[in-house]
């Protein structure tokens, strides 16, 4: 496999009417949107993980007090947080197999990174 990798091979391969150049453009197009696609879903995880980590904040109206025991909602807590902790896990997955792809799609070598 060339380092253009298998969606610019099969451009070329399957299309012996279509030139390089247009091979060259619609691999570059796709490749664009294709990391675009998963840089939103790594700013999707980051922004999860805020909402989810701002629950941590026990005293949100004075910096000098903790919310009591009686105010806190232990049930709205938990749903929130395993709401978010879930969502999480699904685009991490996401993230992870798509990363797979696009490094099979577009000749990526080395495997990039799936954190977030």
């Amino acid at each position: 496999m060339s380092k253009k990798g298998a969606l610019f091979n099969a451009l070329n391969r399957n299309s012996g009417q279509v030139k390089k150049d247009r091979s060259e453009m619609i691999h570059t197009s796709a490749e664009r949107y294709y990391r675009r696609q998963l840089e939103d879903i790594r700013d999707k995880i980051k922004e999860l993980e805020i909402t989810r980590d701002s629950q941590l904040d026990m005293s949100p109206d004075d910096i000098n007090k903790i919310i009591s025991p009686a105010a806190f909602d232990a049930k709205g807590f938990f749903e929130l947080d395993a709401t978010a902790t879930l969502q999480i896990r699904e685009q991490e997955i996401k993230l992870e197999k798509l990363q797979q792809r696009y490094n099979l799609l577009f000749g990526v070598e080395e495997p990039a990174s799936v954190t977030a």
